[in-house]
């Protein structure tokens, strides 16, 4: 009779260190507050048992995720044990041979979402007789996308002319810096534009504009995949800006150049911190020349002369011919008069004495 009462004891005190609890933890140790757009991060973290050992044929999955600010999982990573403790299969999170840890990318489709509320969840699941499931997952949230923020640093304008004087019909050069200045590189081999606009007046409006010309930037003749890296400066030259021929002295203009410009009818390319932000422009004002060294200069081109030759008497016909030539700097305004006299006289000077046979207005309003 007391060996079926020891060997029923025996049995229960077996039944209950079969049943003792069991309970997994997973654990996040990342503390990063910023990513770059575009870099491959790395997140680092760990399953434990602070409970009864789990048998094999329990499979255990630990998910890992990056979640954007609208709770829309970006990328996941999923790992599995079979039992845990697994011999030879740890319980670090990894997707990486080399390192224990798991890599993500930020991947430039998720640029154009908010920059605030990004975070990496974590949770565990598996284990059959779990005790305690409020360990079974951890987040690190809180976390700001870093973006590139592109503006024109300085520009600088020349002319074709020896003064770098600002004339009708000149052709402007403009030269200056694109900066980065946002904590993330642009996307590589993603080419954008920089825009020249010169405009008619003192401000830059669509219905002042005159002339527009485009740069593409980064060069893709630098070969590989061109970027503009954060805290970085790429040098620019914009050519072939044409002042009006019709350009008046003392005519205000205003000539723009305008990084990655949103008001196209493609839209801007690279997402960046300030999408319209004021120093994505920056503003050249300039007024065309009015020193009278530069306006029109007529003068009659004393090798032009053509025409009858020989002796002629009163009120004979003759023909003669000539060109006036304008070496000024400028076309004649419509305020500017101008005249051409051909006079009949007895010597080389001309003078009240002389007669006028013709006169030609070559006023600028004539």
């Amino acid at each position: 009779m007391r060996k079926s009462i020891l060997t029923y004891i025996f049995l229960l005190f077996g039944l209950f260190g079969t049943v003792s609890g069991q309970n997994l933890e997973i654990v996040l140790d990342s503390t990063f507050t910023n990513l770059k757009i575009g870099q491959t991060f790395a997140v680092t973290g760990r399953i434990q048992n602070s409970g009864a050992d789990i048998p094999s044929g329990q499979t255990i999955k630990a998910t890992v995720e990056f979640v954007g600010p609208d709770g829309i999982a970006v990328a996941t990573h999923v790992q599995t044990w079979n039992g845990f403790p697994e011999t030879n299969n740890p319980g670090t999170l990894r997707n990486d041979n080399t390192n224990s840890r798991v890599l993500f990318q930020f991947p430039w489709s998720q640029a154009g979402k908010a920059v605030s509320g990004w975070s990496i969840r974590a949770f565990v699941e598996g284990a059959a007789l779990e005790t305690d499931l409020s360990d079974n997952s951890a987040i690190h949230d809180g976390f700001t996308m870093d973006l590139p923020d592109l503006i024109v640093a300085s520009s600088s304008l020349s002319t074709d002319n020896a003064t770098n004087t600002y004339l009708p019909n000149s052709v402007i050069t403009v030269s200056g810096i694109v900066r980065n200045i946002g904590l993330a590189r642009t996307q590589e081999n993603v080419l954008f534009p920089l825009v020249a606009q010169l405009y008619r007046g003192e401000t830059a409006t669509p219905a002042n504009l005159v002339e527009t010309e485009t740069l593409i930037i980064p060069s893709p003749d630098a070969g590989g995949f061109p970027y503009i890296e954060e805290n970085d400066d790429l040098s620019f030259t914009i050519n072939n800006i044409h002042l009006p021929a019709d350009a008046s002295p003392g005519d205000a203009f205003t000539l723009t150049v305008t990084v990655d410009p949103s008001d196209l009818a493609f839209g801007d390319i690279i997402h960046e911190v300030s999408e319209n932000g004021g120093q994505q422009t920056s503003t050249n004002s300039f007024e065309i020349s009015n020193e009278a060294v530069n306006r029109a200069q007529l003068t009659v081109d004393p090798d032009s002369f053509d025409g009858d030759v020989g002796s002629f008497r009163g009120l004979d016909p003759i023909r003669i011919s000539f060109s006036v030539k304008n070496n000024g700097q400028s076309a004649v305004q419509s305020s500017e008069n101008f005249a051409v006299q051909v006079a009949l006289s007895k010597n080389l000077t001309f003078d009240e004495s002389d007669f006028v046979l013709r006169e030609f207005d070559l006023s600028g309003n004539a």
